[in-house]
């Protein structure tokens, strides 16, 4: 009997057991200068392709400027930047904007593709 129950507990996949336990978590990957990240996908409010960007005098090097999005503005910074990964701020069709909820804000981060 012993034997059965742990074949069948062996059958069961990962997401199968971890569902059972509770303990399930998702991630939206996204990559960077060519390097794969992942942020838990609870965090995400909402993903879209980069809107017109209004660069800020002054700001952190970081932040790439604001947007507007559905009448509200956000900040936008550039992970890459944060990351030190590169100085530059680019953009290409598979450029994406998450966007997660702050403590008090909803604040934007420019990725090269979520994956």
């Amino acid at each position: 009997m012993k034997a059965a129950m742990q074949r069948r507990i062996e059958g069961r996949s990962a997401m199968q057991r971890a569902d059972e336990a509770g303990k399930r978590a998702e991630y939206l990957a996204f990559s960077l200068g060519g390097e794969a990240y992942a942020i838990e996908i609870g965090n995400i409010v909402e993903i879209l392709r980069p809107l017109p960007i209004t660069e800020v005098p002054r700001a952190d090097p970081d932040v790439v400027g604001v947007m507007s999005v559905r009448g509200r503005l956000v900040a936008v910074f550039d992970l890459k930047r944060r990351f030190k990964l590169t100085r530059t701020f680019t953009m290409d069709k598979r450029s994406c904007i998450f966007f997660v909820d702050a403590i008090e804000e909803e604040i934007g981060f420019f990725v090269d593709e979520v994956l």
